[in-house]
């Protein structure tokens, strides 16, 4: 399963992803039969294995200028009372969808790594990222298995 966030500020992926499932849109009511606002929520009621979430950092209607908001990557989130953890992210230096350098972090519980071509080096620290392009997350039953 995966999910499209928007980043509009710096914020953490747990809240991007509860904005991500909710909407308004105006439509014609099946009750009254005229435009009006509705409001929509994604439920999931299956809980998936993996979660894929992708941050849309390009916006063509802004010319294509890259969204560098920062965003925390939670460790762990909870998604419908299902525990997920993160087991990766994917990065892109560049300002432009056509250009730059793509890294990739893997998470473990008790380590991360950082991805950068051939080079693999531990990640020591873990702060807000304004290149996290997508981000992946295991159900927690997943891992003890």
């Amino acid at each position: 399963m995966f999910f499209c966030v928007y980043p509009n500020g710096n914020d953490n992926i747990v809240n991007l992803l509860d904005k991500g499932n909710k909407s308004s849109l105006t439509k014609i009511c099946s009750c009254c039969k005229t435009e009006t606002e509705h409001d929509e929520t994604i439920v999931i009621e299956h809980s998936p294995e993996i979660i894929t979430i992708v941050i849309n950092r390009f916006d063509q209607l802004s010319g294509g200028c890259k969204n560098r908001h920062n965003i925390c990557l939670d460790r762990d989130m909870l998604v419908t009372s299902n525990g997920y953890n993160l087991i990766g992210s994917i990065h892109h230096h560049g300002n432009t969808p056509t250009s730059g350098h793509y890294t990739s972090n893997i998470f473990y519980s008790d380590s991360a790594y950082l991805c950068n071509d051939i080079h693999i080096v531990p990640l020591n620290y873990f702060e807000p990222s304004d290149s996290v392009y997508m981000a992946f997350y295991a159900h927690s039953g997943l891992l003890t298995q």
